[in-house]
């Protein structure tokens, strides 16, 4: 009730009283590190959200430290993630902003939580670079380097997103080519579950050792 009142969880969350005293305490941690979890969330889908976020810190170098700045916590500011059915159009299941991933339902599951927290893990790599610019670091980056793992990340521009080159040809045919915001976050999300030893999801193909790498030194690296 605490929670509720102060913002921190949203209505509905009757089934924390059948959780046990560490997945509570588990809560409790992610609460008083400055996340709020809004909207109508199911049971198993705050327990996925538990796991994504200990996962997203055992993968990241220097743990918590790192993972904060990254998702823009830095400064003491919160982070929400928010159930928002139909806030962003009929055809969207998520949308990630400023500090803020809202999903269409409850339980949106453990992939989709890592990939759109990607999202916004590479907006901060490019905030928290040494030429901030309001943009993503995968298609900007700082003096023009990105996401651009054929060259370990230290791309010199002349190479197209495009060109055979690119990776490891068929190893990485499952991650997005809808564009390089969404080939990072996939990668993003393929980094995390390996880091944990996880299964990667139905279809996906084992990453690169190169793709892994370029996003390692990213992660580990900037500013």
């Amino acid at each position: 009730a605490y929670y509720e009142a102060m913002g921190t969880l949203g209505g509905g969350f009757e089934f924390l009283a059948q959780w046990n005293f560490l997945e509570l305490s588990d809560l409790l941690k992610w609460l008083g590190r400055g996340f709020n979890f809004t909207g109508a969330w199911t049971s198993q889908g705050m327990a996925d959200i538990r796991t994504a976020l200990g996962w997203i810190e055992n993968a990241m170098p220097d743990g918590w430290e790192r993972m904060k700045a990254l998702l823009g916590m830095g400064d003491g500011g919160g982070f929400t993630y928010a159930i928002c059915p139909g806030c962003h159009g009929d055809d969207s299941v998520a949308f990630a902003s400023k500090r803020k991933i809202d999903f269409d339902n409850g339980n949106p599951g453990i992939g989709l939580i890592l990939h759109e927290t990607g999202h916004v893990v590479d907006y901060y790599l490019n905030w928290l670079g040494p030429c901030y610019t309001e943009e993503y670091w995968s298609e900007y980056g700082f003096i023009g380097v990105g996401w651009k793992p054929e060259s370990r990340m230290f791309s010199t521009g002349l190479h197209s997103y495009y060109d055979d080159d690119f990776d490891d040809g068929f190893e990485d045919a499952s991650y997005s080519t809808a564009s390089i915001r969404e080939d990072f976050a996939d990668t993003f999300t393929a980094w995390v579950l390996l880091s944990n030893e996880q299964a990667l999801p139905n279809g996906w193909y084992q990453p690169s050792p190169r793709r892994l790498e370029a996003l390692t030194v990213a992660l580990g690296n900037i500013p």
